[in-house]
């Protein structure tokens, strides 16, 4: 009879919802919160141009002074 009373208990199924329902919002605002930033830092095609152009210009200025360095 101890096993039938164990099995039925409803405290235990309440403790195993209460734990499922916990997981599946804290992984629903993981989820939403990831969304949410990576939307928001996803660059446009004028903002990675622009970010290029400066890489570009960067590298070419640290290699001219990379030249006039050894040059002397």
């Amino acid at each position: 009879m101890d096993v039938l009373s164990e099995e039925s208990d409803p405290s235990s199924y309440y403790l195993a919802l209460y734990g499922l329902i916990s997981f599946l919002l804290v992984m629903l605002i993981v989820m939403l919160l990831y969304v949410a930033c990576s939307k928001k830092y996803r660059l446009n095609w004028f903002e990675k141009n622009l970010l290029e152009a400066a890489e570009t210009t960067e590298m070419r200025n640290s290699f001219r002074e990379f030249v006039s360095l050894n040059m002397t």
